[in-house]
């Protein structure tokens, strides 16, 4: 969302998205049985799934194992508990990236709330072979931060645990219980949550899909989120970029961020009407595709990631940007524009 674009990158995971240095290596290491159950149930769930054995009544028999259903949960809680979300709120409430012992104190706290993740039941929803969910910076949607669970709408939390099964924890069922699904869920209300992340902070600057879902899933996600701040942030950057803009250029820009701007504080102002915020949404949208096809028109870089994480840079700007955006994407990205115009990758 942030580069506007999409492209195959390799799925290796300390070079796709890694916090692993945000936090000790003690704690890290205290994760490693939760993890190690996770995968064994996860594993089961899958064979249940494969294709000739697309079984739910095999999917039954491994959700019926308690320290299945367990290890599960406890993959969500620990997800929540260590999501990037603690970096970013922390780097918020004090421009800095503070210490080690007050990034554990937070994924400590956010463990403890997600305790309750135990007390429900479970819903296991299937997508059919042809669909899948796509993943986010934040992998736990967790509706407390949204001032949930609400009447008929029971989910406490949820989170894909494959690409085809997401799991959810149901209040309404007792911690004993669970149900699979299948799930027919349309792709674009499927997308919006992990677009969401938590309240106050960017949409997730990017999303993992599998391959043969990429070009769908990038045309949802790139229309949900135009003119929202991570597409702003990134139109920035590039505006930057552009050394040799004529006044006239840099006067129309500014006009179209402030007017950003102002939109956005009345879009966030709790006594705005729903009608007045898609209006505000609208229009932010449209300023943003003016000034990122002018933009593209000058042929200028698609991003200034350098700028966040290179070497002689801030620190702490530089350790916040390897999180939010894996330096994978970035490069993939601009080979991929780099290739079509025939230039070199810097």
């Amino acid at each position: 969302m942030y580069h506007r674009d999409s492209a195959p990158v390799s799925a290796t995971a300390r070079t796709l998205h890694s916090v692993v240095d945000l936090w000790s290596r003690d704690l890290e290491n205290s994760w490693s049985d939760a993890e190690s159950d996770a995968s064994d149930a996860i594993d089961k769930l899958n064979e249940a799934l494969e294709p000739g054995g697309d079984d739910f009544a095999a999917a039954q028999r491994v959700l019926s194992e308690p320290a299945n259903r367990k290890s599960l949960i406890g993959l969500a809680v620990l997800h929540h508990a260590r999501s990037v979300v603690v970096a970013v709120r922390q780097f918020s409430r004090q421009h800095g990236a503070g210490d080690g012992a007050e990034t554990e104190a937070m994924i400590r706290t956010r463990w403890d709330d997600a305790q309750a993740y135990y007390k429900c039941g479970i819903v296991v929803s299937v997508l059919p072979r042809d669909a899948s969910v796509a993943l986010g910076a934040a992998p736990v949607f967790n509706t407390p931060s949204w001032g949930g669970p609400r009447a008929g709408a029971s989910a406490l939390f949820m989170m894909p645990v494959t690409p085809r099964v997401v799991i959810a924890g149901d209040r309404e069922l007792p911690p004993d219980q669970f149900r699979i699904e299948s799930d027919s869920t349309d792709r674009e209300n499927r997308l919006r949550w992990q677009l969401a992340a938590e309240p106050g902070l960017f949409a997730t600057p990017f999303l993992i899909c599998e391959p043969s879902a990429l070009e769908q899933t990038a045309e949802t996600a790139l229309a949900l989120t135009e003119g929202t701040p991570v597409h702003w942030l990134g139109l920035r950057d590039r505006i930057l970029l552009h050394h040799e803009a004529t006044c006239e250029q840099r006067t129309a820009w500014r006009r179209l961020i402030s007017d950003q701007e102002n939109r956005q504080g009345w879009h966030d102002d709790p006594l705005t009407s729903n009608s007045m915020r898609a209006k505000h949404r609208r229009a932010m949208a449209a300023n943003a595709r003016e000034i990122q096809a002018a933009l593209d028109s000058l042929g200028v870089d698609v991003c200034d990631c350098k700028k966040h994480r290179g070497e002689g840079r801030d620190a702490t700007i530089a350790a916040l940007w390897q999180a939010l955006m894996p330096q994978a994407v970035c490069e993939a990205i601009r080979r991929k524009r780099n290739t079509a115009s025939g230039r070199c990758a810097r």
